[in-house]
């Protein structure tokens, strides 16, 4: 009992702690890329940018569920991230932005977007056989630098932008952009023979390109020192993309591969030189917010590199801990009593243990997951319903089991082993739902009301097979 106390008495005293702190110090942060950081890697500068024209800025710092409490439409922004993106948290972007609209600007070049990216293009798409190749996703290249030769600020390194692919009219009097170490966007394919390939996406295609003397150096450390040049083994001689930006319905979206474009330190170089990237930001985010109900913008913050010294990291842990226990459905309907009883505790003999405690009136609490699919139901989307209910059950299938395969074809697989009812009963006819379903994505056959109650039905079976195999 005394060790429980004392455990108790620690994790209020850090709560304590990082309130007063927090409140005392708002913009103390070290992290990069943080709108608290006015550092050279801080993006104090872009927050000011951003406010000085009509933009309201919030930060989210626990956990993209969070999203799950914001009521309106907004401008998610997730730039240069270190932590790796949870499945639970994109299943809250991609419901958020569903059921609000709004856009999504990820910018990176070597950090953990790419495991954002990959949730985001499980849960969307799937990867069905009988086709020679299949694009399976866009992603941050982690594995060389963009160098090039012809347009550049000090070194290849750092090219300037001035090839320009703008459909959306997006950048009138933006000339020049200025960038730092970049990376470029990669497209992920995957063969009939199930083996995978990144290949560079060209600049044609994307939204901001390199010159025609470009490379992708593999090794950092020339990159850094100035001394690399171009190897035969290493993607050249062609312009990359480095931003991609797309408009679907409510929803808009961009893709940036140099986080550094909005730092402190490459705002002031640009400013020097005469670059666009204040306008080029202005421009974007101005675009962004179009489909948004006013220029709310909201920084994720929740993934930075933050050190126990700052007051941020462990408000984010306090706030991440209370976000989990109050979207948790097993735990959410006890807090109140598991708090009083705590209250109760160190209050010692100063109160009667022997108050009563009433119990709370039962109530339904519906998960996240369940509030998205029935708004897709409510507006007969029942496409999208399908392959939410779809992404629940395979990431299931892996949490439940243990089941380390990435693939979904190898994932079915997997639990075929675990499952001989699944084997025997399920298996082919869960197959040949995602063939129906990549048929109805592309428009060759359509699913009625009539489907779609049989098909619920089945993953209605199969969410409680994977519950209790057998």
């Amino acid at each position: 009992m005394n060790s429980i106390r004392a455990l108790m008495m620690i994790v209020f005293l850090f709560s304590i702690y990082s309130l007063l702190v927090f409140g005392i110090f708002p913009n103390l942060s070290f992290a990069p890329y943080s709108i608290r950081n006015n550092g050279r890697f801080g993006l104090s500068k872009l927050k000011s940018l951003l406010e000085r024209n009509g933009f309201r800025v919030m930060t989210i710092i626990s956990s993209l569920q969070a999203l799950s409490k914001v009521n309106e439409s907004a401008i998610i922004v997730i730039i240069g991230p270190a932590i790796e993106f949870s499945q639970y948290e994109v299943i809250s972007l991609l419901s958020y932005l569903g059921m609000h609209g709004g856009a999504l600007l990820i910018a990176d070049d070597f950090g953990q977007a790419n495991s954002l990216l990959d949730g985001i293009w499980t849960m969307l798409s799937y990867t069905i056989p009988g086709q020679k190749f299949q694009l399976v996703g866009l992603y941050f290249n982690r594995s060389a630098v963009l160098m090039d030769a012809e347009s550049y600020y000090k070194t290849p390194a750092a090219p300037i932008i001035t090839r320009f692919n703008d459909p959306y009219g997006i950048l009138r009097g933006v000339n020049a952009i200025l960038t730092n170490f970049p990376s470029v966007i990669v497209a992920k394919f995957k063969l009939e023979n199930g083996s995978e390939r990144f290949v560079p996406l060209p600049g044609e295609a994307g939204f901001l390109a390199s010159t025609q003397y470009s490379w992708l150096e593999t090794s950092l450390k020339d990159a850094k020192e100035g001394s690399a040049t171009p190897d035969p083994n290493e993607w050249g001689g062609i312009s990359f993309s480095l931003s991609i930006i797309g408009d679907f319905a409510s929803v808009r979206f961009a893709m940036i591969s140099d986080p550094d474009i909005f730092t402190n330190d490459v705002l002031d170089e640009a400013s020097k030189i005469g670059c666009d990237n204040e306008k080029f930001i202005l421009n974007l985010f101005e675009w962004l917010s179009q489909v948004c109900e006013e220029k709310l913008v909201i920084f994720d913050e929740s993934h930075l590199s933050k050190t126990p010294f700052e007051p941020v990291f462990w408000l984010g842990l306090w706030l991440s801990g209370l976000l989990w226990l109050s979207t948790s459905w097993f735990l959410a309907p006890v807090i109140p009593i598991i708090l009083i009883s705590i209250l109760l505790g160190f209050a010692g003999h100063a109160v009667s243990p022997k108050i009563p405690i009433l119990k709370p009136e039962r109530r339904e609490l519906i998960s996240e997951f369940r509030e998205r699919l029935r708004f897709f139901i409510q507006k007969r989307d029942f496409v999208s319903a399908l392959s939410m209910y779809i992404a629940y059950l395979i990431f299931e299938m892996k949490r439940k089991h243990g089941i380390a395969k990435e693939k979904i074809l190898e994932i079915i697989e997997e639990f075929s082993h675990i499952s001989s009812t699944f084997h025997e009963r399920y298996r082919d006819r869960f197959l040949r739902l995602l063939n129906v379903l990549e048929n109805a994505r592309m428009q060759k056959i359509r699913i009625t009301e009539e489907d779609f109650i049989k098909h619920m039905r089945l993953l209605g079976e199969l969410e409680e097979l994977i519950r209790t195999p057998r």
